[in-house]
């Protein structure tokens, strides 16, 4: 790369994720590592206090970010697969009652936003935001993602017609039943549960812990942030900061 003291030539940015920005390559690069340091993520208030930039160009570079985390959450999953449903969005209980939405509770969505996760047992989540969690909205992203022949494991959702291009086993959390693990006669660890899926979603939640609001627009890229830190994150943070691709390291 041609370079003028410090900086890029800005004809280097064209066809990038910075390209059309002013600001320098040092304040674009120390906003990469520090939403990829912190584990939980970091608001655009607390960006424009470090590089010292509003709070409106911050939010343009968290998600210009966040864009570029997409390519994480992108995989081909085969083998064990665990799917199911989250809600992102605040509690009724803790909403001010000018703001409480009736008759939302169990898999109503009126008042959050459904994303569908599927996740190998191997580690790599995908996770999208749907419409709606009818068959006909999460079976095609199932057969885009999922090699047909695996097993997928369900919380006895309807998936539709899921079961003719995969092996579904199903736990009824309906009926207080949350899987077992058994030996079978190969001797190998069989787990009927989903548990990893439930876990990764657990972590999910923990983000409005940072961003206190999160529009529904914009949802897709707040969850394209967490896949990408969620599958690194068993990578060092020499190899997550320096590698141009985390994905072929994982590989590696």
């Amino acid at each position: 790369a041609c370079l003028v003291g410090s900086e890029m030539c800005i004809r280097d940015r064209t066809g990038t994720y910075f390209a059309n920005s002013n600001l320098s390559f040092m304040k674009w690069f120390y906003v990469i590592w520090l939403i990829t340091c912190n584990k939980r993520g970091i608001s655009s208030c607390q960006i424009s206090r470090d590089i010292g930039v509003s709070q409106k160009t911050a939010w343009h570079m968290l998600h210009k970010v966040r864009k570029a985390m997409a390519k994480e959450n992108d995989y081909s999953l085969e083998g064990e697969v665990e799917i199911d449903e989250s809600f992102a969005g605040g509690k009724n209980a803790n909403r001010h009652k000018d703001k409480k939405v009736e008759r939302c509770q169990g898999r109503s969505f009126k008042d959050k936003v459904p994303v569908f996760g599927l996740i190998g047992r191997n580690g790599d989540l995908v996770a999208k935001v749907v419409s709606g969690t009818g068959s006909s909205k999460l079976l095609p992203i199932i057969r885009k993602y999922v090699e047909e022949g695996s097993t997928i494991y369900t919380d006895g959702w309807d998936y539709g017609e899921v079961s003719e291009m995969y092996n579904q086993i199903s736990v009824d959390h309906g009926h207080k039943y949350y899987g077992i693990t058994y030996y079978n006669d190969n001797k190998e660890t069989v787990m009927i549960t989903t548990n990893t899926i439930e876990n990764a979603w657990s972590v999910f939640k923990r983000i409005y812990a940072t961003y206190y609001h999160i529009s529904k627009k914009y949802m897709q890229r707040y969850v394209d942030e967490f896949v990408f830190r969620f599958n690194t994150r068993k990578l060092s943070d020499c190899l997550l900061y320096t590698s141009p691709s985390p994905r072929d390291m994982r590989r590696s």
